[in-house]
């Protein structure tokens, strides 16, 4: 795997998964003698001539702190300069479907929707699509898409309606998977401590790939689900609307383990559930709740699955 563009921006943006974290990280703390010291990022030859102007002037001095959602990085100022440049360059030069004609700035402005654990919130994006989010979840768009496409960054579980527009598809990046439609309703799940990343087809059509290798796909239409786990692509027949009744304050569960369930209800009710047992991690439940409140909820499924609980302000025992 090499650094690049794309790379960098995802880094940004705080969507790298560990081992690509670690590759930026280290190579941001590279000295530009050392042999390993990678090859200019991108193709573009703009991008190439600003790298090789600004790492000429890289300096072990002064040292600046640049931040995400995940860590802090000291790097050499004139990095973060270089980081900067690349992003605004490799923008115009249309890498990510910005040219110059879309906007008459140089750089490209981004917003976020957020939910905490316990809430979950409807939003509308420029192009009137429709976006439910999941509890702890949150998406980065472009302030304003371009005249050729439409891009979302996804951490967590939101569902889309995507407005039709044949001209720009929608794309949403997780941090393994990609997604692309032109005009479809869909659910997509991907949490940061789940390894498997999940797809849900409402209705349309949905072209779901490994970020990995774009090679990798699955084109996924009504009622089909898509799975990426491990760089390995699944997928099987389901009846979607059970998949997405979160969107209606309905929690919904299909045949999961104690141990599935935990952090559902950890996102749902913003807690913390310890399980006091291996054993009584993998009984399973099948049910659906509409708009629950935790004790009754806790009391459901604690008959369900023959266990006993305590509620102490946000912790529960299962036991």
């Amino acid at each position: 795997m090499q650094v690049t563009p794309e790379l960098l921006e995802k880094y940004q943006l705080g969507l790298c998964n560990k081992q690509e974290e670690k590759l930026v990280e280290d190579w941001l703390l590279l000295d530009e003698n050392d042999s390993a010291y990678p090859s200019v990022p991108g193709e573009n030859d703009a991008i190439r001539e600003i790298w090789e102007e600004l790492r000429e002037e890289v300096s072990p001095e002064p040292v600046s702190l640049i931040f995400n959602t995940a860590h802090i990085v000291r790097i050499p100022t004139s990095f973060a300069a270089c980081i900067a440049v690349i992003f605004s360059v490799w923008y115009l030069s249309g890498k990510s479907g910005f040219s110059p004609q879309d906007s008459k700035s140089a750089s490209v402005a981004f917003k976020s929707l957020r939910t905490s654990g316990g809430e979950r919130r409807k939003y509308e994006l420029p192009d009137g699509t429709v976006v439910f989010l999941n509890a702890g979840s949150e998406l980065r768009y472009p302030e304003n898409f371009t005249d050729t496409s439409r891009t979302a960054w996804l951490t967590g579980e939101a569902f889309f309606e995507v407005a039709k527009d044949s001209l720009r598809p929608f794309t949403i990046h997780t941090s393994h998977s990609e997604t692309r439609v032109l005009g479809t309703a869909f659910s997509l799940k991907a949490y940061v401590e789940d390894p498997m990343t999940t797809l849900i087809v409402q209705e349309g059509k949905v072209r779901f790939s490994d970020t990995e290798n774009k090679e990798s796909h699955l084109i996924l239409t009504a009622n089909e689900k898509g799975i990426l786990q491990s760089g390995q692509l699944e997928s099987s027949n389901v009846y979607a609307a059970g998949y997405t009744g979160w969107k209606e304050n309905k929690l919904v569960l299909n045949n999961q383990q104690l141990t599935e369930i935990v952090p559902i209800l950890e996102r749902w009710y913003g807690i913390k559930v310890n399980v006091s047992s291996s054993e009584l991690g993998i009984r399973r439940c099948t049910g659906t709740f509409a708009n629950p409140t935790l004790k009754s909820l806790m009391a459901s499924l604690g008959y369900s699955m023959n266990f006993k609980y305590k509620i102490h302000d946000n912790d529960v025992l299962i036991y």
